[in-house]
């Protein structure tokens, strides 16, 4: 629980070990608030956001950070604790205030709005991406397409020269056939039927073959070429095997058997005929008479080499010769089938011709067997039948399509199409590739559409949030009244579902708000922003822990009475409004430091009349107090109101400026030097800053060779910047900022000058007001660079 808390532990920032911060130690009494002085650059700041990491913020610079209570356990927040932990920093200014200019006139933004205005500005210039993606991709699809389309009219050429000249000729068109879009998928979605090379040369054959049947050259083939014959190979092969017994011959009939042997069997043959002739006297070999036993018994021997079995054998053998086998081939010469079956014909009679010479050698040596191999010739005889059927077939087929030519545009259309698969192939497959980008491409475009639509909606509905956020104008204007102490000095309008910022009624341009101004804006807002959907009279009775670092800033010393009696005006509502409540201030400012000190005082005084029983009850504690630091070297010290003069700081920053640092004084330190000037010339001398540098008893003090320059010093300029605050208005207005007249370089010098002066007239006063923190030496140079001007 937040009334837990007394320290603040973490690591991070400047902090680079962890620290443990005792801010709100109880010792001696409850501590409602603490207060704690820094020069810049001490950390503070980084106190403030390591309690924004605590609360959950994203703080990426602090590593790690808790509350502890005063026994050093953690106190662990829920989220309402959380929730009512509230600082104000530069950061929360960056993040809830914006300026934005429209014309003549500055809208203002606060809290939600400017985190929903850095949303729509975030989904325009997302839009804008999308818008440009968007184009891009639709420039990206012309360019795909105008591709597409060198892709199509390369693969319409191809098939105009190709694929639709031949349709042409197999419709018998006067005209080449048109190519259009479907056609390119049709024929890229065929498997083609063989390789082009046999391709081209199977459509054109065909297409001659139509040709000729449309005029009329090609008939129907009548001729059916058949086997004369069958042949019985296994007869053959039994009687030339078969072996017939020789008789018991005389010398004479070996005589007549040699002569069958030397394949003269016809001659014996004829010899039996002429001499079983009765009318035969002589003999027609040799013309010798021929006695009638003689002849007698030579037809004996003839008959005896001659016998019946050996005559039927021979008969037998001279049935089995047969013809060549003759087909006429010019008639079927159209048909495929015609040359396979010519080749085995050929074949099959060149064994027929042989087995023919086998024959007549066993009928002229009957005695003689003969071996022969019927393996080959059974195998083409096979061969011979099936390829027989093929004609047959082939010649039916062709008889059909001559008599019907739609069956042969059928096949010379599928291989049109497979040749047209080859031509187009490569600048189809082209095609594909570039549509399939095309694809790619319009589903990107619709992806960037939608999202451009979706981006459009979220956009509206920014907007829409973004006019439905109403602010605490009313709270935050009497914030404003109060610190200025003017109802028109800044003021916020509502008009034309905008916040306007007016300064005395009239219309001001960002550049002519000034950055004390910006943050006194936030402060007002800070504090409504607390109290938001709360009733005013409520709101302070909730328990809460304020963190407020830098309220009164370099830029706000014009206005520092204004804030710190708003802050006044809140600390002691909220302190007072609930016995839990506490504050942390951060401050680098001295003076601020004392003012706060003074207020948490006299709010003490009203708090322990109004709370001492609860205080006693609650915490068990008897009295209230505030504790007070000085953050040094990254610890905490006590502050001692007593060993602090805030004209000794300020005659410290003076010469720090002088010296060419502390650029955070630049806007103030004419202020600083009017007010140290002031109480120098009043304590020392009892008169004004103007009459110090003319007074001439004055003067005497200072050594001669200085009198001149610093008689005629024009520092007045720069050190009535600080003072008149009727002007400033006046110069907001006309779009200028006093200080931007006089130079740093010019404003550094004239610092030179105010301490060389001081330290003319009173060098021991100088001495004892810088301390150690001063270089006298220095002081002499710049005095010594002044002797010659």
């Amino acid at each position: 629980m937040l009334k837990n808390v007394e320290k603040i532990s973490f690591v991070g920032g400047k902090f680079k070990e962890p620290v443990n911060m005792e801010l709100l130690c109880n010792n001696g009494g409850l501590a409602k608030s603490a207060l704690v002085y820094g020069r810049n650059g001490s950390g503070k700041s980084t106190i403030a956001k390591a309690i924004r990491k605590i609360k959950s913020d994203e703080v990426s610079m602090i590593a790690e950070a808790e509350m502890k209570d005063g026994n050093d356990n953690i106190v662990l927040l829920g989220d309402d604790d959380k929730r009512k932990i509230f600082v104000f920093d530069e950061e929360y200014i960056d993040n809830n205030i914006k300026l934005q200019e429209t014309g003549l006139k500055t809208i203002i933004m606060l809290g939600e709005q400017v985190d929903l205005n850095e949303k729509i500005s975030k989904v325009e210039e997302e839009l804008d991406i999308i818008n440009k993606e968007y184009s891009n991709r639709g420039k990206e699809i012309e360019e795909v397409k105008n591709e597409l389309n060198s892709c199509k009219s390369e693969m319409k050429k191809i098939l105009q020269e190709g694929w639709a000249d031949r349709d042409r000729l197999i419709k018998g068109s006067k005209r080449n056939s048109s190519v259009t879009n479907k056609i390119y998928d049709k024929l890229m979605s065929l498997t083609p039927i063989d390789k082009k090379s046999k391709l081209d040369i199977e459509f054109s054959e065909k297409e001659k073959t139509l040709s000729k049947i449309k005029s009329g050259i090609i008939k129907s083939i009548e001729y059916v070429p058949n086997l004369p014959y069958d042949y019985d190979i296994l007869k053959i092969k039994d009687l030339l095997s078969k072996k017939i017994e020789n008789p018991v011959l005389t010398d004479r009939e070996k005589y007549l058997l040699k002569i069958i042997e030397n394949k003269k069997s016809d001659r014996l043959y004829e010899m039996l005929r002429i001499f079983e002739d009765e009318s035969t006297k002589n003999c027609p070999y040799c013309l010798q008479p021929l006695e009638t036993g003689y002849k007698n018994d030579l037809t004996i021997s003839i008959q005896k080499v001659l016998s019946k079995e050996v005559e039927i054998h021979r008969q037998e053998l001279r049935n089995l010769i047969v013809d060549e086998i003759e087909i006429d081939f010019a008639k079927i010469s159209e048909l495929n089938e015609s040359r396979n079956l010519k080749n085995i014909v050929e074949e099959v009679n060149e064994i027929l011709l042989d087995n023919n010479n086998k024959l007549q050698q066993k009928i002229d040596n009957p005695y003689n067997p003969i071996e022969i191999d019927d393996t080959q010739i059974k195998e083409l005889y096979s061969k011979l039948r099936k390829s027989l059927i093929e004609v047959e077939k082939e010649r039916i087929g062709y008889n059909e399509k001559i008599q019907n030519t739609k069956l042969i545009k059928e096949e010379l259309t599928k291989i049109n199409e497979s040749i047209s698969y080859y031509d187009i192939k490569i600048p189809y497959r082209k095609y594909k590739e570039k549509q399939k980008i095309l694809e790619e491409k319009q589903k990107e475009s619709e992806i960037k559409k939608e999202e451009y639509s979706k981006k459009k909606v979220e956009l509206e509905d920014l907007k829409a949030r973004k006019k439905s956020v109403k602010l605490a104008i009313k709270l935050i204007n009497k914030n404003l009244e109060y610190i200025f102490l003017s109802k028109n000095r800044l003021r916020i309008d509502y008009r034309d579902n905008e916040y306007v910022l007016l300064s005395n009624g009239n219309n001001v341009k960002p550049s002519e708000i000034s950055l004390g101004e910006r943050n006194i804006i936030g402060l007002c807002y800070f504090f409504a922003d607390i109290m938001q959907n709360k009733e005013t009279s409520k709101a302070y009775e909730d328990e809460y822990l304020i963190v407020i670092d830098d309220p009164v800033s370099s830029f706000d010393f014009e206005n520092k009475v204004g804030i710190m009696s708003f802050l006044n005006y809140q600390l002691e509502n909220f302190l007072l409004g609930n016995v839990s409540t506490r504050f942390i201030i951060l401050t680098h400012d001295l003076s601020t430091m004392y003012d706060f000190i003074n207020i948490l005082q006299e709010i003490n005084k009203e708090y322990g009349v109004k709370y001492k029983g609860k205080v006693k009850k609650i915490y068990n504690l008897n009295k209230l107090k505030f504790n007070a630091f000085e953050l040094k070297n990254k610890s905490l010290s006590k502050f001692d109101k007593r060993k602090r003069q805030e004209y000794t700081e300020l005659v410290k920053k003076i010469y720090e400026y002088a010296s060419g640092k502390g650029d955070d004084y630049d806007i103030v330190v004419g202020n600083m030097m009017r007010q140290v000037l002031e109480a120098f010339s009043t304590f020392e001398y009892k008169m004004g800053i103007a009459q110090i540098a003319k007074d001439k008893d004055i003067l005497k003090i200072v050594p001669e060779e200085y009198r001149n320059y610093f008689k005629n010093l024009m520092y007045r300029l720069v050190l009535h910047g600080g003072s008149h605050r009727e002007e400033q208005v006046k110069v907001l207005k006309d779009n200028m900022n006093f200080y931007n007249l006089i130079s740093t370089e010019e404003k550094r010098r004239t610092a030179q000058d105010i301490l060389c002066f001081m330290y003319l007239l009173n060098e021991r006063h100088l001495v004892s007001h810088l301390g150690e923190n001063g270089d006298i030496n220095k002081i002499k140079e710049w005095c010594d660079e002044r002797k010659s001007e």
